[in-house]
């Protein structure tokens, strides 16, 4: 039995690490971008928009979860 519960909270986080990846997938775009540019920009440039995606992530997350 424990497997099986081991196994659903795996797949459960999977699917909901799928689901924000979706919902951020704006800020992720925006990430990569941000990365190629900061090749000429400094490394600093991409920040704004790693934090961006963090956060939309981590919200995404943290609400999913509570739904439980």
């Amino acid at each position: 039995m424990e497997g099986c519960q081991q196994q659903y909270a795996l797949h459960l986080k999977t699917e909901t690490g799928k689901l924000c990846a979706e919902q951020c997938q704006h800020q992720y775009a925006a990430y990569q971008q941000a990365v190629q540019e900061s090749m000429t920009r400094g490394y600093l440039h991409a920040e704004p928009a790693s934090q961006d995606f963090v956060n939309c992530f981590v919200n995404c997350r943290v609400g999913l979860l509570g739904l439980r």
